[in-house]
């Protein structure tokens, strides 16, 4: 069967898929699921009933933290009531979301480092220049078409109704002064993932620890750099699946002589090299990634493994930044109120029986944003937009009244690090400064 994205959006879809997939609907009619998330298929999406929703500018669980109080898209605003999390670095702001360096590529490294975050523009041209050039080339400009081979979906098609971002102007989102061609784009494919796995925690860190001076010198949102193992049990304790991130956003507390990560999973970064084939976005003008089934279906698989393992942390899902070269996109996966059900039923019947109810939520709901290119002062932006928005959302849900879910984050109950008696996590969460 020719490939097809993977884009149900209700349950009735879902079904549909299915029966076109030989009829596989629940986890245990599947001979593989015992294996690491990184393995995952298009098979996976289907049984672990994964239906998305159209992409946004802005993910709808954060609307309510960006569209009102957010201070770089409102700039007039008075802090104050703009960030309950802190104050925004106006000159560092500017100086991150304004047009990259002249000739960034072609800068030294001693040269990159004595701007302002040099760290981040280093790491930015790092995962920006091809890693080996024996000479200099030139890069005629290819005709511009959508790639649509088998195996590859445009982020701009794989939803129904998608659309490109609409935040800031398409200007923004011209590559500065430093061109992105699609031949350049392909000839990154040697750039390891290493590479973008150091570009998008660097952001990360300037985003949130340098724009943002935060709050309270108690706690502080960073990024973690330490990858994190996890192992679930699901299927009444017969199944093993496990995930590694790539690192992510934790917030840490700080205790003593040092710091304690009290929650390690704020974001998962999952991170690739730059795929195999782009889509030109006529209106950003400027390839953009194609997203692999598979991609999606790790990207599932880590956000399962991570909240079956963490309920008590992560009750209102989890978010996952996902990246590719110099491209980020944010994403969050909200677990049906029956999932866990669905996922401890013992055996095919069981399964069979909870899905077949439709009062039930069995599903696992994603919202995505399109791909933002860090390369570009609007990729920037807007992701310094979804980075605050995460920021005033936290604190939001860490409230008394909204029942205080950040557990040893903003709250002052303690977390060990463990899920529930069944799943095991890493736990090596202290950093302690001798």
């Amino acid at each position: 069967m020719e490939h097809q994205p993977y884009a149900p959006r209700t349950p009735r879809e879902l079904q549909e898929l299915s029966r076109q997939h030989g009829d596989k609907q629940v986890i245990w009619q599947c001979q593989q699921i015992a294996r690491s998330a990184s393995k995952w298929n298009y098979t996976h999406l289907i049984i672990f009933r994964l239906l998305v929703q159209q992409d946004a500018t802005i993910l709808p669980i954060l609307d309510s933290s960006h569209t009102d109080p957010c201070p770089v898209c409102n700039p007039a605003l008075d802090q104050d009531q703009s960030l309950s999390t802190g104050i925004l670095n106006e000159a560092m702001t500017k100086a991150l979301t304004s047009r990259s360096p002249g000739k960034l590529l072609q800068m030294s490294e001693g040269e990159i480092l004595m701007l302002q975050h040099g760290f981040f523009w280093v790491a930015l041209a790092e995962a920006a220049r091809p890693e080996l050039v024996e000479q200099a080339r030139e890069h005629p400009q290819r005709e511009r078409k959508q790639h649509k081979r088998e195996g590859y979906i445009s982020s701009a098609i794989a939803i129904d109704g998608s659309s490109s971002p609409t935040i800031h102007s398409s200007s923004e989102y011209e590559a500065d002064s430093n061109p992105v061609h699609e031949d350049w784009h392909l000839e990154r494919r040697t750039n390891s993932e290493e590479m973008t796995v150091r570009l998008v925690l660097s952001f990360l860190q300037h985003a949130l620890n340098i724009c943002l001076v935060q709050a309270t010198d108690q706690y502080e949102l960073r990024p973690r750099t330490r990858r994190m193992f996890t192992r679930a049990i699901i299927g009444g304790g017969a199944i093993t699946i496990s995930a590694e991130d790539d690192g992510g956003i934790c917030l840490m507390r700080r205790l003593g002589s040092g710091w304690e990560m009290g929650h390690p999973y704020c974001a998962l970064l999952e991170a690739k090299r730059a795929p195999r084939n782009t889509y030109f976005d006529e209106k950003r003008e400027e390839p953009v990634p194609l997203t692999l089934n598979e991609n999606l279906a790790q990207w599932l698989g880590e956000a399962i493994v991570t909240w079956k393992a963490n309920m008590d942390l992560l009750q209102s899902g989890v978010f996952l930044i996902a990246a590719s070269n110099t491209f980020v996109r944010f994403l969050h996966f909200r677990f049906g109120k029956d999932y866990l059900e669905y996922l401890d039923a013992m055996n095919e019947a069981d399964q069979r029986d909870i899905i077949s109810d439709e009062g039930k939520d069995t599903f696992v709901h994603m919202q995505s944003t399109p791909w933002f290119n860090l390369q570009t002062s609007g990729g920037r932006t807007s992701s310094l937009c979804h980075l605050l928005a995460l920021a005033r959302w936290y604190d939001f849900q860490s409230r008394p009244e909204q029942g205080g879910e950040m557990i040893s984050g903003f709250t002052e109950d303690e977390h060990d690090g463990d899920g529930d008696s069944d799943e095991v996590t890493s736990s090596d969460y202290m950093d302690t400064d001798e």
